[in-house]
């Protein structure tokens, strides 16, 4: 991972732990949030003539944040997923992230929210409720408050949410396909996918 702080004058090497990195977004505050998908590794052992074959270990999916400095990699907590989208509101008090079906040993695909301290710290909690169970999500936005939801998953439906209403749950819109991504404007009004 590659970072200018600079408007792309010159670039510095954030030294990131080897891994593979599916999305990234950078935080008001300056901070880095990089997400992964799972993996394995699959190779041959042989031990002697009894005891030899396929050996497969799967990598999880992570999180990790890059401080504003740019100097220290941390570990969030998050589900070992298949992490596709993030997105945050306009003022970064509210992210969003979604993650494909489950795979390697990952967790069931999902819908994940955040809302960071003000110490820096980002915990995410799965809000699937009343979405897709292990949907394909692939990419995910919302309003610039933060309260108007919208997530779209590969072979299935574009769904909405609304999370200023008491026990807010996600309400499909009826559109499917192999959606790839969406887009809403800061006003909720105008949806793209």
């Amino acid at each position: 991972l590659t970072v200018s702080r600079d408007g792309g004058l010159s670039w510095t090497d954030s030294s990131a732990p080897a891994d593979n990195y599916s999305e990234l977004m950078v935080l008001n505050d300056g901070r880095i949030v990089v997400s992964d998908r799972t993996d394995s590794d699959r190779s041959f052992y042989f031990n002697n003539i009894f005891s030899f074959g396929w050996k497969t270990v799967n990598k999880p999916g992570l999180m990790r944040v890059l401080d504003a400095q740019g100097t220290v990699w941390t570990a969030l907590t998050a589900a070992n997923a298949n992490w596709n989208a993030m997105t945050a509101n306009a003022d970064g008090s509210t992210l969003l992230a979604v993650s494909g079906a489950s795979s390697n040993a990952g967790s069931s695909g999902g819908i994940y929210r955040a809302t960071p301290t003000a110490t820096g710290a980002i915990t995410w909690v799965d809000v699937t409720r009343g979405a897709l169970s292990n949907g394909n999500w692939t990419s995910v936005d919302m309003d610039a408050s933060g309260t108007q939801l919208v997530a779209a998953a590969s072979g299935g439906q574009i769904y909405l949410a609304d999370t200023t209403q008491t026990d807010w749950k996600w309400r499909e819109t009826g559109l499917t396909g192999n959606w790839t991504s969406v887009w809403m404007s800061d006003d909720a009004q105008t949806v793209v996918a």
